[in-house]
């Protein structure tokens, strides 16, 4: 009998679900397939993406079930990689590990006053109707939507429209949660406009989802007859939609959806509170503002770092879905955000393929070897999955397929895990603020008593290299205190701040902050008693002043406006006396 080929796949969505499939399939026994992601819940956008009423779409979910519940295959949801188990440790376990991770993060537009309240990536404001764990507490302040503008001239769009657009019994049969469902027929929405830099024969629509804006109850469909002049000739199915919105008479209904054509957004304007107040759009004809107060862009989405592997421009490097010695990559991760959920499983059995005929068995501890490893660690499998959906069937209204539970310690507790660590998984989080100024307590103390100039950069960059165990068990304590929602509880998208630790004795005087920042220059402030910085790039490019992942060290009576280009990082900051002045 053949060795058993161990493969760990890294991301429950479709195209993980389609790679598991294939394998088992074709290996037919020898073969060991553990698929690993860090929510409670598989299958990805199927789940968290696709919109709440669509579910014919989203009935897809029972064939992927079938695809990972089969013998030779196990779950381990619930399971972060980068924290609870490193890329290096999955390596070295299987023969192959497969990245099927996605692209999770909103492409930005890099325009003034993105960062303003109001303004949302369709990542954040799809996941937060669609009840994602991440953004279940996202509260976009609908109350004073009146005017809304959608930028893009794709699916993700029209969808975002049709959800605001709804009324109630049309979302009858739909898994919306009802405080979302609630918080979106309250606002006073009077008019959307969906905008793209594109001209009407170009959009990226698919005339089904064009098409549904049509048949809304309380929302008309208003494009001009201009608009679509001269698109006759163009091969796009969308066009003739856009064209036969155009011909209808006009509909008066409560709700106005427009389109803005050949639109390339310039800045987003904001009030002296920090509040959304419109959009100013470059055109041909010179330049357009329209009032808003809510906007979504849609304009594509990017990977993210998988542990210690960076994407590069939005995907992860690699040839024809090889990465490196056996380690792949399948999906958006891989070709970029494109295609459909049907697009995925062609390139997936190709991979499936590929691995099959070029990965031998290497006698690796596989599944065996990471139980080991998670021991302590609130695992929920397939068993687990199937109770959180029976519990959601369970709670969901008349006619609902389900009311999702939007917490992780509420979907971690209804699974019901038998680790010994998942009370304390229900209750709380893997990192408390005691936990962390544990970590912390080397720093303060090596750093006691310092100058601070460039001979301490030195010292810390020896002592604590960025790639060492004490810099990153901080950084992954930070990554868990932000998702926990006690640490960087300040601010808004692009910058999130807070302090963590105040100066006091058991830190030698030194205060500590965390900031999250992604392409912005902060506030310009003072440093009386000087600064040192962590800084823990999330995009691998991610530059903090100037600055890669390391430490850097601000003298006293610096000053600076904080800035993180190419990227998102985390930054903490030390600071002698807790002292900071904001200079304006």
């Amino acid at each position: 009998m053949s060795a058993a080929l161990k493969v760990a796949i890294i991301g429950s969505g479709p195209s993980g679900c389609y790679v598991a499939e294939r394998l088992l399939r074709q290996r037919k026994g020898a073969i060991e397939v553990d698929v690993f992601d860090r929510l409670p819940t598989p299958f990805g956008l199927v789940r968290g993406g696709v919109a709440p009423d669509h579910q014919s779409t989203k009935a897809i979910a029972r064939v992927l079930g079938r695809a990972i519940a089969q013998d030779g295959c196990r779950f381990f949801g619930n399971v972060h990689v980068g924290r609870d188990l490193s890329l290096d440790q999955l390596r070295s376990a299987y023969d192959a590990v497969v990245l099927a991770v996605g692209a999770p993060r909103d492409r930005r537009l890099r325009i003034a006053g993105e960062d303003l309240a109001g303004v949302f990536g369709s990542s954040a404001f799809v996941g937060w109707y669609n009840g994602h764990p991440d953004y279940a507490d996202l509260a976009p302040a609908l109350d004073r939507v009146r005017q809304v503008v959608i930028i893009g001239n794709g699916n993700v769009a029209v969808d975002v429209a049709r959800v605001l657009a709804r009324c109630g019994s049309e979302m009858d049969r739909s898994d919306i949660d009802p405080e979302v469902e609630a918080a979106i027929a309250a606002a006073p929405l009077h008019q959307i406009l969906i905008a793209g830099r594109r001209g009407a024969a170009d959009v990226r629509f698919t005339p089904v989802e064009l098409a549904e804006l049509g048949d809304l109850q309380q929302a008309a469909v208003v494009v001009s007859e201009a608009q679509v002049m001269g698109t006759e000739a163009a091969d796009n199915p969308s066009t003739a939609v856009l064209r036969e919105f155009a011909a209808r008479p006009a509909q008066p209904r409560p709700i106005t959806i427009a389109f803005g054509f050949r639109l390339v957004p310039e800045a987003f304007l904001g009030d002296e509170a920090g509040r959304l107040r419109g959009v100013r759009f470059r055109r041909e004809q010179g330049v357009l503002e329209v009032p808003a107060e809510l906007v979504v862009t849609c304009v594509g989405y990017e990977a993210v770092a998988c542990d210690t592997l960076f994407p590069e421009h939005g995907a992860f490097s690699n040839d024809a879905g090889r990465v490196d010695d056996g380690l792949y990559v399948v999906g958006w991760a891989g070709r970029g955000a494109s295609g459909t959920i049907a697009t995925n499983r062609p390139e997936s059995h190709a991979l499936a393929d590929r691995i099959l005929a070029e990965v031998t068995p290497a006698g690796r501890p596989g599944r065996a070897g990471v139980t080991t490893w998670l021991q302590g660690t609130a695992v929920v499998d397939f068993g687990g999955w199937q109770r959180i959906e029976a519990a959601e069937t369970a709670r969901a209204g008349s006619g609902r397929p389900r009311r999702k539970f939007t917490s992780m310690n509420d979907l971690v507790a209804v699974a019901e895990v038998g680790s010994p660590q998942s009370k304390s998984a229900r209750e709380g989080t893997r990192m408390n603020l005691e936990q962390f100024k544990t970590l912390m307590k080397p720093i303060t103390d090596a750093v006691s008593g310092r100058a601070l100039d460039a001979s301490l950069v030195d010292t810390l960059n020896r002592e604590v290299p960025a790639d060492g165990p004490a810099f990153k068990a901080i950084e992954n304590g930070c990554h868990e205190a932000i998702a926990a929602g006690w640490m960087c509880t300040q601010g808004g998208p692009g910058r999130r701040f807070g302090r963590v630790i105040e100066a006091g004795p058991e830190t030698h005087g030194l205060s500590v902050d965390v900031v999250h920042l992604q392409d912005v220059v902060g506030p310009h402030h003072r440093h009386p008693t000087g600064e040192i910085c962590m800084i823990m790039p999330v995009t691998a490019t991610a530059k903090f002043d100037g600055c890669g992942r390391g430490w850097m060290v601000n003298e006293p009576d610096s000053a600076h406006h904080p800035t993180v280009t190419e990227g998102e990082a985390l930054v903490l900051y030390l600071l002698p006396d807790g002292k900071i002045e904001f200079t304006r």
